[in-house]
């Protein structure tokens, strides 16, 4: 039975995920601890489903990705594979690594800031996924491989799309061929931390964030992020004509206007995405 999800605050548990909506903060929490959180088919669509409803609830501000347990991801379940026929495992495999490829891309077409919480190891598709959000806050415990080549596979998860733009061509031609593991230490210095903290003090690092994008101005941070994507794509005049665009539309917000009055004030500005 497919549990509906309702609008405003809510916490479900659904198969192989947690899903919690609280004061403007969606976070999505991969729920098989005892497999580092390793994929599954029901993993992807409830995650995709939650992706969705955070992109459709007007309550929602930011998206938190997470892992429970010890670890962020662990990509597919290799280890559900032992004992079986080779055909079997490549049926296995296909179905497993199809999951992924359409977690990424729901998260990559959200229109709102997606943080994610990286609590510890994030290897093959687990990776991909963390590559996959706006911003990363990086638990000392975490780890980052693109491990797909020592099992005699490329990405699959669009690792061969984001990770140059993240750590230069060189670096993500190393990581992707060797597919060597990397530390938190070693990923903070590659750029691929936006905050690296103790494990102590991850939990209240990743709300403070969270809450700091939730409090700010849903519509300008929206338009911001296709800026920013859609730039990729194009050239710097075809970037400067979507700022105009996106600029003659903030400056018609409500939100603009507080923002504003807020900064003649010497107030915090209270931002109602109007």
């Amino acid at each position: 039975m497919t549990i509906e999800i309702p609008s405003g605050s809510c916490r479900l548990e659904l198969e192989d995920i947690l899903y919690e909506k609280a004061d403007g903060v969606a976070t999505i929490t991969m729920n098989r601890p005892q497999r580092m959180n390793a994929f599954t088919p029901a993993m992807t669509t409830n995650g995709i489903r939650a992706v969705e409803d955070a992109g459709a609830d007007p309550a929602v501000r930011v998206l938190v990705l997470t892992g429970a347990g010890r670890a962020f991801c662990g990509g597919a379940d290799l280890a559900a594979l032992g004992g079986r026929s080779d055909a079997t495992v490549i049926d296995r495999l296909q179905a497993d690594l199809s999951g992924p490829p359409s977690m990424v891309r729901a998260m990559r077409s959200l229109n709102k800031p997606v943080l994610a919480a990286v609590n510890g190891p994030a290897v093959g598709a687990g990776c991909d996924l963390a590559l996959v959000c706006d911003l990363r806050i990086v638990s000392e415990d975490a780890k980052f491989g693109e491990v797909y080549a020592k099992i005699g596979l490329v990405p699959g998860a669009g690792a061969a799309y984001l990770l140059p733009r993240l750590v230069g061509l060189a670096k993500a031609c190393e990581l992707i061929f060797t597919g060597d593991v990397i530390d938190a230490q070693t990923a903070d210095r590659l750029g691929l931390a936006n905050q690296l903290v103790s494990r102590d003090e991850f939990p209240e690092s990743v709300r403070k964030l969270a809450r700091r994008l939730a409090d700010g101005p849903p519509i300008a941070l929206s338009l911001a992020k296709q800026l920013i994507y859609r730039s990729l794509s194009g050239d710097f005049d075809d970037s400067l004509a979507l700022s105009r665009v996106y600029t003659a539309l903030t400056l018609t917000t409500q939100d603009h206007k507080e923002g504003l009055a807020a900064f003649r004030e010497k107030r915090a500005p209270v931002f109602r995405g109007e």
